[in-house]
C-alpha cells in the first residue's frame, strides 16, 4: 500500500476495509485530490465518493484527477446560506472558515485571500448525493468548524461505519475534540483511536470495526509514503536493463535522490507511510 495521507490515516482505515473493490466515502474539506488526503488511496482502489470543497480551484482538480467522485463547492455547517471563506495561498490545506484562525496565518506572514461561498449543511449534501446508499467512512477536516459540520448532520438517517476527525487545533497538537466530541458520542459512535492529529470513531452496531482502528499504522501494516515511492521512481530511471547505474552524470544524480529517500525515511520514521504525493 501507498498512503497518501497526511498522518497515515488512510493505513488505519484499510485495516479496517481490507482490499475491497469497491466503496463509498464522504471526504468534508476534500484540499488537494492526490496530496495530503485520506480518501485517495480508496480511490485508486475503485472507491468513489462525495467530496465537499469550498475551494473553486482545487474542485477544478478533482474534476479532472478525481472523475469518479461527485464534488460540490461549498463549504459544509450547520446551517444553509453563505460564509467567508479564508485561502491561506502558501498552504491551502491549512485555508479555515475562522477569520481568528485566518488572523493567525495573517500574522505570520501568509497571503490570506477572502471569498465569499456556498454554504450547504451534510445532512441537505447527503439528501441530493448519497440517498440510501451506505457510507463506509466520513472525513473531516475543516480547520475549527468540526462542530458546525456535525451540527449540520443526519446521523440517524446516514450513519457512517467510521469517522475520521482531525483533532488538534490548526498547525498545532492541542487537542481540540472537548468542542465537538459530545455530537459524536450522542450520535452513538465509539471513540477507538486518538492517533495525535485525528480521532477515530465506530458507530456502535459496527463494532467488530474496533479492533483495527484502535492502534495507529505501524510498520506491520506494510505501508510505503508515496514521497518516498516518488523518489524511487525518480532513482529508477538512471538504471539500465540490468538494473545497474548508466553514466557518471546518472550515477550522481543517483545517489542524490537515495540520499533525499533515506532523508525522507528517517524523518518520517521507521514506518514509511506519512505523507502523500502530488502526482
Amino acid at each position: 500500500m501507498i498512503s497518501y495521507a497526511t498522518n497515515r490515516e488512510d493505513v488505519v482505515l484499510a485495516r479496517a476495509f481490507g482490499l475491497r473493490p469497491s466503496g463509498f466515502y464522504i471526504d468534508v474539506g476534500g484540499a488537494l485530490p492526490t496530496f495530503d488526503t485520506n480518501t485517495y488511496h480508496f480511490y485508486r482502489s475503485g472507491w468513489n465518493g462525495l467530496v465537499v470543497e469550498p475551494n473553486p480551484g482545487l474542485v477544478a482538480l478533482f474534476a479532472t484527477q478525481r472523475p469518479r467522485d461527485r464534488v460540490v463547492n461549498a463549504a459544509v455547517s450547520d446551517q444553509p446560506g453563505e460564509l467567508r471563506f479564508f485561502e491561506v495561498a502558501e498552504s491551502v490545506g491549512e485555508s479555515t472558515l475562522s477569520a481568528e484562525i485566518a488572523e493567525r496565518h495573517r500574522r505570520k506572514g501568509r497571503t490570506v485571500t477572502e471569498h465569499v461561498v456556498l454554504r450547504r449543511t451534510l445532512a441537505d449534501l447527503c439528501e441530493e448525493h448519497v440517498g440510501d446508499r451506505s457510507i463506509d467512512f466520513l472525513s473531516i477536516d475543516v480547520e475549527g468548524h468540526e462542530r458546525e459540520v456535525l451540527l449540520g448532520a443526519d446521523f440517524r438517517r446516514w450513519r457512517p461505519l467510521v469517522l475520521v476527525i482531525e483533532a488538534t487545533e490548526p498547525g498545532t497538537a492541542i487537542p481540540s475534540h472537548a468542542g465537538w466530541e459530545d455530537l459524536v458520542l450522542a450520535a452513538g459512535y465509539r471513540h477507538t483511536l486518538f492517533d495525535g492529529v485525528n480521532r477515530f470513531y465506530v458507530r456502535d452496531e459496527s463494532s467488530e470495526l474496533i479492533p483495527a482502528l484502535s492502534y495507529p499504522a505501524t510498520r506491520l501494516d506494510g505501508a510505503t509514503d508515496a514521497r518516498v515511492a516518488d523518489l524511487m521512481a525518480s532513482l529508477d530511471q538512471f538504471r539500465g536493463a540490468d538494473g545497474r547505474l548508466v553514466g557518471r552524470t546518472a550515477a550522481w544524480t543517483a545517489r542524490q535522490v537515495q540520499k533525499a529517500v533515506n532523508l525522507t525515511r528517517s524523518i518520517l520514521g521507521p514506518v514509511a507511510g506519512h505523507g502523500k504525493s502530488r502526482s
